[in-house]
């Protein structure tokens, strides 16, 4: 995964508003998830290599879980 930090994740360019928040499509974050899977990583190390805030990305796994 490249890095979030310069507007990257999976290879795509990620757009951001006026105070630099990411805003995603539904494909986008199952496709996220599904990578993290694959990882192996843990939650802190794949959110720290995906460059996404770790909270931000539990909430949106959390959202998944039993589905």
């Amino acid at each position: 995964m490249t890095e979030g930090a310069k507007g990257l994740v999976a290879g795509k360019v990620l757009k951001r508003d006026a105070h630099g928040r990411v805003h995603s499509t539904k494909e986008h974050r199952l496709a996220v998830l599904a990578e993290f899977v694959r990882s192996g990583l843990t939650g802190p190390q794949f959110a720290r290599a995906a460059g996404i805030p770790y909270q931000t990305f539990t909430s949106g796994a959390r959202g998944r879980e039993g589905k």
